[in-house]
């Protein structure tokens, strides 16, 4: 990670355009990787009026069709994404297909082109009942009826077990899960769905013929306290199938960039993404940044590819939250990607897990470790729904603990952490001081992406200093700057790994706290 481990403001600028040169690498769901490579010479495209380009088609023997097809799409929705259209043409030489392509990007209508890629996905490393005792038995004061919940480790680990004393999870709160669908009658998922939606047959079908996305909702969000199975993490909370993969577990990310505004656009409280494309997708991210805009915490495996910093999306943009796999005895899962983009660590090997056919088994991948984070980010939002998802996040972050692992020190969530901080009161990573009537407010200091932010609020505009110290107490960072009513102050200081010091310093009032750096 880049100087400190709190809250960044995450990558440089992306291109604009995606050259259809570009040169496709890998996704990677569960634990198994494949090439992206084109499906049926389709391509998104962004255009300043429609009409040219179905002329066009019309002309190349081509089909048009709108990236946002689903029924009741809300007005919003197409301001934002009704100038986006999948346009496939067909050619059996190279050279043609070529020539199309060349002719469709030099369409004066044409604003952006890229390629609509696809990728095929399989069930992961395992599917057996591996029975695997914890290595500590004691579980904590809130232990599920769910027979499995024994055999649970992770939810120890994380302390989620201690998290349920506080919040279960509420219906209210939607999980959004992207991925092959789930299976509408296991015993331990039907009582928490909701109508989700078909991106492949564009219908209401989302049973899951291929079995990944079954297990990804089980891990969020399997029901809790109900004899039956296991506990998932928020287990009392709705889970809403998205799906986007087919039974062959291939999926285009037009149908991922559909799926993820329809959650935005339909009650969603979280959305899971326990996929990824290599190189960015100007569509997905705006369909990020909307869904984001929207109130919503995204969530995304980090990818199995053992890479640094590898350009794995959707969990590379900054409003996602990149999520890598550990281990029971708190080691990195050795193919998990490690590094700045990945923002926390959560369970992902042997973890139990809902199977099709009223099943249950392991799996292992950070394709379960993303529903990990999904799931607490249900429960901190059951437990305080006044929160907004950055709040969400910031107290994910500033709950997890720090493991060590063979690429350094690294986060891994706290549930019982996370659901027991408040977001705007003392912790010890920031506190609340005051001075007479008026107020500086340093609530806790966010991780996302190697900056350190800070929340503030002032009773009136104020100069400030913001001082890091070493644990010799040695400035290593000085800023100076003006506060005005409230906001946010963002610092990305290049410091070696190690524990320091902040203080902010204002004529309204002084906050202090601590924060540790990790390469």
């Amino acid at each position: 990670m880049k100087g400190c481990y709190l809250n960044s403001s995450k990558k440089a600028s992306r291109v604009t355009v995606m050259w259809i040169s570009l040169i496709l690498a890998t996704m990677a769901w569960g634990s198994v990787q494949s090439p992206d490579f084109p499906i049926n010479n389709e391509y998104i495209v962004r255009v300043s009026e429609s009409s040219g380009l179905y002329e066009f088609a019309a002309l190349a023997g081509g089909v048009v069709e709108p990236l946002i097809s689903y029924p009741d799409a809300s007005q919003e929705v197409l301001d934002a994404f009704g100038n986006y259209y999948v346009v496939s043409v067909s050619s059996n030489q190279q050279s043609s297909m070529d020539s199309l392509v060349n002719a469709l990007s030099r369409l004066s209508v044409v604003q952006h082109l890229e390629i609509n890629t696809v990728v095929n996905i399989d069930f992961g490393m395992e599917s057996g009942q591996q029975m695997l005792p914890l290595d500590d038995p004691e579980p904590g004061p809130h232990a599920p009826d769910d027979p499995f919940f024994s055999y649970q480790w992770d939810k120890v680990v994380t302390e989620t077990d201690w998290a349920w004393s506080t919040s279960t999870g509420s219906a209210d709160v939607l999980i959004a899960i992207l991925d092959t669908g789930v299976d509408p009658e296991h015993a331990d998922l039907e009582p928490n769905l909701v109508p989700g939606y078909n991106f492949i047959d564009d219908d209401v079908n989302v049973v899951d013929d291929n079995g990944h996305g079954t297990k990804v909702a089980g891990v969020a969000a399997a029901r809790i306290n109900n004899a039956a199975g296991i506990a998932g993490v928020a287990g009392n909370a709705s889970i809403m199938p998205l799906k986007v993969a087919n039974s062959m577990g291939n999926i285009k990310r037009s149908d991922l960039v559909a799926a993820i505004v329809y959650a935005a656009d339909n009650t969603v409280s979280v959305i899971n993404v326990s996929a990824g494309f290599f190189g960015p997708s100007e569509a997905e991210k705006a369909a990020v940044e909307f869904a984001w805009e929207k109130g919503l915490c995204i969530v995304a495996s980090a990818g199995n590819d053992d890479s640094y910093d590898l350009n794995h999306y959707p969990s590379t943009y900054e409003h996602v939250m990149s999520v890598g796999a550990s281990t029971q005895d708190d080691a990195r899962v050795d193919f998990s990607n490690y590094g700045e983009n990945v923002d926390v660590y959560a369970p992902g090997k042997s973890v139990w897990v809902t199977l099709t056919g009223d099943g249950y088994g392991t799996a292992t991948g950070t394709s379960y470790a993303s529903p990990q984070v999904a799931g607490l980010a249900a429960l901190v939002m059951s437990a305080y729904p006044e929160y907004s998802n950055q709040q969400v996040w910031d107290v994910i972050i500033a709950g997890a603990d720090t493991i060590d692992t063979d690429k350094g020190k690294v986060l891994r969530i706290n549930s019982r952490k996370a659901v027991e901080m408040e977001s705007d009161s003392e912790t010890e990573t920031g506190i609340v001081a005051e001075t007479g009537s008026a107020v500086f407010v340093s609530p806790v200091s966010s991780i996302q992406k190697g900056t350190l932010s800070f929340n503030y609020e002032v009773t009136q505009a104020t100069d400030y200093t913001l001082r890091i110290f070493d644990a010799a107490g040695k400035a290593v960072y000085v800023r100076d700057g003006n506060a005005v009513s409230q906001g946010r102050i963002e610092c990305a200081p290049e410091l070696p790994e190690g524990a320091y010091f902040w203080i902010f310093l204002a004529g309204q009032g002084v906050a202090s706290g601590k924060v540790v750096f990790l390469k």
